[in-house]
């Protein structure tokens, strides 16, 4: 069980995506992944650190990966890729289409789910004491290894009672680039 909390538009986080991409793309169905996101809330308002842009691109994602988790991997790539925290609120749009995401649909999760989405984020990051992008937790565990994809497949693959075959394939060892 992977859990990898970051903020959509942190560059370490963006970073860390980037890097454990491929090992999830590699042990397939064998890991049960869940992307979260860093937010805050006072009173009834949320926040997330690099502003509300950030925020609402938190509450696509995770309306994403609730809604379409089969291409949820790439449309992670796909905006970090081609979208900036300046473009997003267009950008976004453009590469879920490309995906043939239902971006009605993203948009009324957005809209109606929000608060529950946000707050169930809260709960897992103060869970896990969680408050830099990115943490990854493992079986309950932090990882301290590297960002590469090897390092992550590697890291994972290392807690498994019987690690799947997939494990003896190897990844690229160059840590990705922050973005």
């Amino acid at each position: 069980v992977l859990q990898l909390f970051v903020m959509s538009y942190c560059p370490f986080g963006n970073q860390a995506e980037a890097g454990i991409i491929p090992a999830l793309k590699l042990l397939g169905n064998s890991v049960d992944f869940k992307l979260r996101y860093i937010v805050s809330k006072s009173g009834s308002d949320y926040s997330s650190l690099h502003g509300a842009e950030e925020l609402n691109q938190n509450v696509r994602e995770l309306c994403i990966q609730k809604y379409m988790p089969e291409k949820f991997l790439d449309y992670i790539s796909a905006v970090n890729t081609a979208c900036s925290l300046q473009n997003i609120s267009i950008c976004w749009k453009t590469e879920a289409e490309k995906l043939k995401l239902d971006t009605a649909k993203i948009e009324q999760c957005a809209s109606s789910e929000k608060t529950a989405l946000l707050d169930a984020e809260i709960a897992a990051s103060e869970k896990y004491s969680v408050s830099g992008s990115p943490t990854l937790i493992i079986n309950e565990g932090l990882y301290n290894g590297g960002r590469s994809s090897e390092e992550f497949k590697n890291g994972i693959c290392s807690a498994f009672n019987t690690a799947p075959n997939s494990c003896g394939q190897n990844l690229s060892s160059a840590g990705a680039a922050a973005s």
